[in-house]
């Protein structure tokens, strides 16, 4: 009886696109007992599987024809399925099930004319794996382990200021056998007498002021070297252990939460920031969420996941609904937002540094990588070693949600891809977290940007039309590359991860940036002109 319960129930509503008939997957993982099984008593376990039951030709134009309006087809023709989740003895395999319920399909096939039916099936037990087996997710755990231990203590030594209490010992105890040095002498007024403590006020900077002083002169224990008028007195420290101790101290905020926390949430913006441009980034990332949110719950051939996604396609042609059909643009904004900054601040930089330095633009592709590279690298390490044991549930065995799992199979494989930043140039079913295809062409025009941003600031004409031709090749590329494709809607492969199909906006952000600089971000816009 509970298998019966928890298996999946035929619904209503088949033809608006009601063809995913989950079950309860946690009551029947659950059972464990024993059930008459012919004629003996035997121990049973629950097995959650999903059967997939594609319909034949003449079945599936019940349905009508099956949109697929963001290319994941590749244009071809796709079967229509049903998914039937069900509860089974966990004796029992994949293969088991399917042969059984494809020996019961081919026996209806000769009544329903034409075509047949074909059956897959999947189980939960199929997709089981042990993490402490798999050295990629134990290396990844004895890493975060290692990292989480340095980030605490780095926290705590920071936090209670010990690093900081250290360096006053050390200073303090130096300060009492060196000379005493007087630097930056400025005129404040005559004071009577000191105390040895107000040597300490300030360390490393103006400390103590003092009445003339002559050569050899005692003041509180210290020695004065030479004669000056009234002023300031500065005292020395031993160097070498103030730069240890600075070094040391860089490392520890490096790590620690106190410090690195305030500064993520920090909101203030330096002096010419462009504050506007935090606008755009907020309206774009709810334009991405917002698209995302419904591809995914589109019916993706031959599957569907909600209970009426025929009726989806009828907001299609809807005019509010292009904003959502549209959606792929919104990424467009962020390589133009990427185009003007990288040109804009380095304009300025070159401005500042009256042209180009050799060593400059080595810094250039260096700090990029350097800022981008290793918090990548741990975010790629998780994503490999995790996520295909962090998810489970009915969904995590049929598409889409079972993608992740193929996301971190391909990750084990072609990671190495993702760090040279050239997974956009490779088979879109070979892609390695699949959203990071935007990293790759950002870094790759964030590579050739200078061709275009050094012309522009020694010779504007012949870097504006470098810019332009960035922008030709954008358009020439993808129409070529559409001339010929069979769902030039939507061509994932070819033409949305490209970036010779996407360089042309990060060129527009390269010419708006250049106006910015020129006009010193003052640009006049006449309220009776259009």
């Amino acid at each position: 009886m509970q298998v019966f319960d928890a298996s999946g129930k035929p619904t209503s509503g088949v033809l608006k696109g009601s063809t995913r008939w989950l079950g309860m997957y946690s009551q029947c993982l659950a059972i464990d007992g024993k059930a008459q099984l012919i004629g003996l008593e035997r121990q049973m376990k629950g097995e959650y599987c999903s059967v997939q039951i594609y319909l034949p030709a003449n079945l599936t134009r019940a349905f009508g024809a099956m949109p697929d309006p963001f290319g994941i087809s590749g244009g071809k023709p796709q079967p229509f399925a049903i998914t039937w989740d069900i509860c089974v003895p966990n004796s029992c395999s994949s293969n088991d099930i399917k042969n059984l319920l494809q020996q019961g399909a081919d026996s209806v096939s000769p009544y329903i004319g034409q075509g047949k039916f074909n059956i897959d099936a999947v189980c939960s037990k199929d997709k089981k794996e042990d993490w402490k087996e798999d050295p990629v997710t134990v290396f990844a755990t004895c890493l975060m382990t290692f990292f989480t231990i340095v980030i605490l203590f780095c926290t705590i030594v920071d936090g209670f200021g010990m690093m900081e209490d250290g360096t006053k010992n050390n200073e303090d105890k130096n300060s009492k056998t060196q000379p005493v040095l007087l630097r930056n002498v400025v005129e404040f007024g005559s004071q009577q007498s000191i105390n040895k403590s107000e040597l300490y006020l300030d360390q490393g900077s103006n400390v103590v002021m003092t009445n003339h002083l002559k050569p050899r002169q005692s003041i509180a224990g210290l020695v004065v070297n030479e004669e000056i008028p009234n002023g300031v007195l500065g005292m020395s420290t031993n160097k070498s252990t103030t730069n240890k101790n600075d070094k040391r101290k860089q490392v520890i905020q490096a790590f620690s939460l106190y410090t690195n926390v305030p500064k993520l949430l920090n909101t203030n913006q330096g002096s010419g920031a462009l504050g506007c441009l935090n606008g755009i980034r907020v309206l774009s990332m709810c334009w991405v969420i917002l698209g995302h949110t419904y591809s995914i719950m589109m019916p993706r051939p031959p599957f569907s996941i909600i209970s009426n996604g025929l009726e989806m396609f009828k907001k299609l042609n809807q005019f509010l609904f292009l904003g959502i059909m549209n959606g792929t643009y919104s990424v467009d904004s962020f390589f133009l937002l990427s185009g003007l900054l990288v040109t804009y601040l380095y304009l300025k930089q070159l401005k500042k540094e009256n042209g180009l330095k050799l060593p400059q633009i080595a810094l250039f592709y260096f700090h990029r990588v350097w800022r981008l590279t290793p918090l990548y690298a741990i975010v790629l390490l998780c994503n490999t070693a995790y996520v295909k044991y962090a998810i489970s549930g009915p969904l995590t065995l049929v598409t889409p949600v079972s993608d992740f799992g193929a996301d971190s199979d391909n990750c084990r494989k072609y990671w190495w891809r993702n760090l040279l930043y050239i997974n956009n140039m490779f088979d879109a079913r070979e892609l390695c977290m699949g959203v990071t295809w935007y990293l790759a062409n950002d870094m790759q025009m964030f590579f050739v940007s200078p061709l275009v941003i050094l012309p522009l600031y020694y010779f504007p004409v012949v870097g504006m039309l470098l810019a332009i031709g960035l922008i030709a090749t954008h358009i020439t590329t993808t129409a070529v590359i559409n001339l010929d494709s069979k769902n030039p809607a939507f061509n994932f492969e070819d033409v949305y991860i490209k970036p010779w199909c996407r360089i042309g906006v990060f060129a527009i952000g390269i010419i708006l940036a250049f106006i910015l600089h020129k006009t010193k971000c003052k640009i006049e816009f006449f309220k009776n002109k259009v």
